[in-house]
């Protein structure tokens, strides 16, 4: 998931970000006389124009902000899963201990009462 997030940061967002920060600029000296016609400043970003409708810097933010909530909990879930998981475990090793011990204890009083038969027998 953090992949995901860097990947989304440096080839996704940062692109997105430019563009709208380009065609902000372009829009403000437009404004004043100043601009040039509009022509994406890089090859591989989208043209002024289609920028207008890309997201804005603050719903990107609250998308990662989101993204890192989520990442957060389920961080959180992973180690509840994983202290359940010792909890439970311990408990299995604790049954079967006990289990163990109690077939031992029927093998002991079985094998006790076989030799009383045969030496109250003799």
């Amino acid at each position: 998931m953090l992949d995901f997030m860097r990947k989304y940061l440096t080839e996704s967002a940062a692109p997105v970000y430019r563009a709208w920060t380009d065609s902000y600029l372009h829009a403000w000296l437009a404004a004043r006389g100043l601009a040039r016609p509009a022509c994406p400043p890089y090859t591989s970003y989208p043209p002024a124009e289609q920028a207008v409708d890309a997201p804005t810097p603050a719903v990107d933010y609250v998308r990662m902000h989101e993204l890192e909530l989520q990442l957060r909990e389920e961080a959180q879930q992973e180690a509840f899963l994983e202290s359940d998981m010792k909890v439970l475990r311990a408990f299995v090793v604790l049954m079967y201990t006990f289990l163990i011990n109690w077939l031992f204890c029927l093998a002991f009083l079985v094998y006790d009462r076989l030799m009383r038969i045969k030496n109250s027998s003799v």
